[in-house]
């Protein structure tokens, strides 16, 4: 964007791995995450603070049996969570400052209640995740451990549909 005059300009080209679907920037503005729609890998790049541009990428392959469903970035931009629905579970990892790899905090969070987890914010005090979880038509609630990432089952909101009005949460 040109600061003089708000034109954007034109746009340029990062190719990747994968058929990227989802991307997150941490709060700080220095590393840019992307997944693949269904993949099982997360690619961070990083971001040139003047230009924009996207530098050299680090990937994380989770697995096989890994499917990634959406990514989140904590408010301290030092832990990231992806869902999985694949497994009902939660993914959390600590970025590292310097490269902005990803590593695992801890195991998945299991849900093991039927519940698909689909998209995950994170509030921004970095207190909280929120996942949308598609076959209970619900969205679940989950603690951030400030010092490690680690999440913590919180609580659950059903959503609730009526013929006269949107979807609510009760």
């Amino acid at each position: 964007v040109d600061a003089s005059t708000g034109e954007l300009s034109s746009p340029v080209t990062k190719t990747v791995t994968d058929d990227v679907q989802h991307l997150v920037i941490t709060p700080n503005g220095r590393w840019l995450m992307a997944t693949p729609a269904g993949g099982s890998t997360v690619y961070s790049y990083t971001i040139d603070a003047s230009t924009g541009d996207l530098g050299s990428e680090v990937a994380l392959d989770l697995g096989p049996s890994v499917t990634i469903a959406s990514i989140a970035v904590d408010s301290s931009g030092k832990f990231a969570y992806v869902s999985d629905p694949a497994n009902e579970a939660l993914r959390q990892f600590q970025i590292n400052a310097q490269t902005g790899a990803l590593s695992p905090v801890g195991s998945a969070v299991i849900y093991g209640t039927g519940l698909v987890p689909m998209g995950i914010a994170v509030d921004p005090k970095g207190s909280f995740a929120f996942t949308a979880d598609s076959s209970g038509n619900s969205v679940s609630m989950f603690g951030i451990n400030c010092a490690n990432g680690s999440l913590s089952y919180r609580s659950s909101a059903a959503a609730r549909h009526s013929s006269t009005s949107s979807p609510a949460i009760t």
